[in-house]
């Protein structure tokens, strides 16, 4: 799920105003301490630019709340978890 988190963290960014961090090295992953028992994978990342649009959506507590709580947990962001699940709504739908 790497391919798709990815993009969907680079737009949480862009969203924010946070600067895109330069990609780590293999030799530095591979020298961090903590990465010894992992795999390194390259992840490809969307380089073309989606123009990001600011919108005004309401909705009840007890549907956001539980909407935060599982974006959070699955490191997305809120804007970033409602267009993929709004994504796969849709192409669910157009099968």
């Amino acid at each position: 799920m790497a391919e798709e988190a990815l993009p969907l963290h680079i737009e949480g960014l862009v969203e924010d105003g946070d600067a895109i961090p330069e990609p780590s090295s293999l030799e530095a992953v591979m020298t961090d301490a903590d990465n010894r028992d992992g795999v390194a994978i390259l992840v490809a990342a969307r380089t073309g630019a989606r123009k990001a649009v600011r919108i005004n959506v309401t909705l009840p507590d007890d549907v956001l709340q539980p909407i935060d709580a599982f974006a959070e947990a699955h490191g997305y962001t809120r804007s970033g978890f409602l267009a993929k699940a709004a994504e796969k709504v849709m192409a669910l739908e157009a099968a």
